[in-house]
């Protein structure tokens, strides 16, 4: 598969309706706010908002987990299984910002 471009809109909903998750092997959320707010206004200004790198994964049983909806510390992640066959793309490089773009569409914004 080549290289797509996509809206930030697309690709957020995407995340809402999971067909966008994180692998299990993936760290967890670590931004912190000021650079939250600085990936905010690097697109404000119209600054390129980076490539990423998605992991299709049709025809595996892959351990996953969805993306955060708020930006508490306590979270607990509880892993999930894709089964073999269902597709779903998992974020190999770009969770940190999809995640930031993520929280500040969702009502947990407010707390980072």
């Amino acid at each position: 598969m080549g290289t797509k471009t996509t809206s930030i809109a697309h690709l957020l909903n995407e995340i809402r309706d999971e067909d966008i998750v994180l692998p299990d092997l993936q760290r967890d959320f670590v931004w912190q706010r000021d650079q939250i707010r600085l990936l905010f206004d690097s697109i404000m200004q119209g600054y390129p908002f980076g490539s990423l790198l998605f992991w299709e994964t049709r025809f595996l049983d892959v351990h996953y987990r969805d993306f955060v909806r708020d930006a508490r510390d306590d979270t607990t992640f509880i892993p999930k299984i894709k089964p073999a066959g269902r597709p779903k793309r998992m974020v190999l490089d770009g969770q940190q910002r999809l995640q930031s773009l993520y929280l500040g569409r969702v009502d947990g914004f407010s707390q980072v």
